[in-house]
């Protein structure tokens, strides 16, 4: 799955460091721009843009705002070196694509009639078999 991160609405691949194999059968440590989203950048599957030029964006500030652009930018505090700053501190982290933590499943209540509030005998259980849930019932 491809990771990105926007620079103002472009979208640039994220960093990555995953351990392959190359043609040899050799193990090698890649480290950079994830290779998916370069794939689809390439291919044209990801299309992106400044949102500072995007014209439904500035036609909804024209509607709304009553105000150019560079107004509304102004007016919500936009500043290019923040941005950058911002967008510098997102390509640092690097994804390592490792699974993620597995919680145990929470414990669900079961068997129909015994969920009623109020009717004493309602069991937490894990669906097991009948017998199971018989001997828990008090």
């Amino acid at each position: 799955m491809p990771s990105y991160i926007s620079n103002n609405g472009v979208w640039e691949p994220a960093m990555e460091k995953v351990a392959l194999v190359d043609k040899k059968g050799e193990p090698v440590i890649y480290e950079g721009k994830d290779r998916a989203a370069l794939e689809a950048i390439a291919n044209g599957d990801v299309t992106s843009q400044h949102f500072s030029k995007d014209t439904e964006f500035i036609n909804r500030v024209r509607q709304v705002h009553n105000m150019s652009m560079k107004e509304y930018m102004d007016a919500n505090g936009f500043d290019e070196k923040t941005s950058k700053i911002e967008f510098e501190k997102k390509m640092s982290v690097v994804n390592l694509h490792k699974a993620g933590v597995r919680n145990p499943a929470k414990r669900q209540r079961s068997g129909g009639a015994n969920t009623a509030p109020g009717g004493g005998g309602s069991l937490e259980g894990d669906f097991g078999d009948l017998a199971t849930a018989k001997s828990k019932i008090k």
